[in-house]
């Protein structure tokens, strides 16, 4: 029962993610801005080195994708991750792979473009 219980609390934790925009010049959020958002898959891992997860990360600027070759700064709580990636293929798009430590627990994966930054949270088990 405990498991269970320990399992239900850290799905909860993983559910949990921030996304973050900046707001345009004119101070209306909903109808501009820079938005980030990180998206990684699996967000259950395996806490071993033959693991990783695939991290990315869609950069937005008034609804509309960012330029190719837009800077993005990754950074995870534990693990392995590039310090910084590029926007490519026209869509705002910029990816990455993670590889996890042999710990479990909750890792932060936090994504940084433009000054705006969202954070997705994953489980290593």
């Amino acid at each position: 029962m405990r498991l269970l219980w320990a399992s239900l609390a850290l799905l909860a934790v993983v559910l949990c993610g921030c996304r973050a925009t900046r707001p345009s010049d004119d101070g209306l959020e909903s109808t501009g801005g820079v938005a980030v958002t990180v998206d990684v898959i699996p967000m259950i891992l395996r806490a071993d080195t033959s693991a990783s997860a695939t991290v990315w990360v869609t950069v937005t600027d008034s609804g509309e994708p960012v330029a190719d070759s837009t800077l993005v700064s990754l950074v995870a709580s534990r693990g392995t991750i590039p310090s910084e990636v590029l926007t490519s293929g026209g869509g705002g798009l910029a990816v990455a792979s993670y590889e996890p430590v042999t710990e479990t627990g909750v890792v932060s994966i936090i994504a940084q473009a433009l000054g705006v930054r969202d954070t997705m949270n994953i489980t290593l088990y």
